[in-house]
């Protein structure tokens, strides 16, 4: 929320947008980096590369009040249990995240964190994390709140389920992609799947 109300106070402020007009415009194009919503939104204009350097530098400030929703960490801690590795992908700059993994105390729980880095999307992350694991489709799941999310899940050759914060479940529904309300859900998901592979007596890739 803090970073969509920061977007959307900058949008105002450059271009003379309504708050309502502003926030469906970031909204559309968010699981992008700034700067690439900013292309999106006002192709082209010559404000945009100071406007994602602003954004930038309020998204440092934010980020060190910025708190884990309160259900993550305990399913980070149920993920590592069932050994199932984790990785944190983000449209946000790499060392931003990192600085965030790292108060929140999770950086031990996740296998990899990746933020923004020039010349690298997210589609380039998530393609990485899949070669690196070399995992199928259906053995590494993103988790996402944006249609965009849903997208380079699908480019990248990798499942996905939305959480709908951002977008409803009926968006997500309506765009074909599957999606649950928090993702603490997953947890009880996944361990039955690990139960069942137990069960049946299945060795075989680690699932991520």
């Amino acid at each position: 929320g803090m970073l969509s109300d920061a977007a959307v106070r900058l949008l105002c402020e450059a271009h003379g947008m309504s708050t309502e007009v502003a926030w469906h415009a970031y909204r559309r194009t968010s699981g992008m980096d700034f700067a690439a919503q900013l292309e999106e939104i006002m192709p082209g204009d010559p404000r945009n590369a100071e406007l994602a350097s602003r954004f930038e530098t309020a998204t440092d400030d934010l980020f060190r009040t910025c708190r884990l929703f309160p259900d993550a960490f305990d399913l980070l801690v149920d993920l590592k249990a069932l050994d199932i590795d984790v990785f944190v992908s983000s449209s946000t700059s790499h060392d931003i995240v990192a600085r965030f993994c790292a108060r929140a105390g999770i950086t031990d729980l996740v296998k990899g964190v990746s933020g923004l880095i020039p010349d690298e999307t997210k589609l380039d992350q998530l393609r990485q994390i899949k070669a690196a694991t070399g995992l199928r489709r259906g053995q590494i799941l993103f988790v996402g709140d944006s249609l965009f999310d849903a997208e380079a899940a699908n480019g990248a050759g990798i499942s996905f389920v939305g959480v709908a914060r951002l977008f409803t479940s009926e968006e997500f529904a309506g765009a074909g992609v599957p999606s649950v309300g928090q993702p603490s859900e997953l947890g009880p998901l996944l361990a039955a799947a690990h139960a069942r592979l137990r069960m049946l007596g299945l060795q075989g890739p680690r699932r991520e």
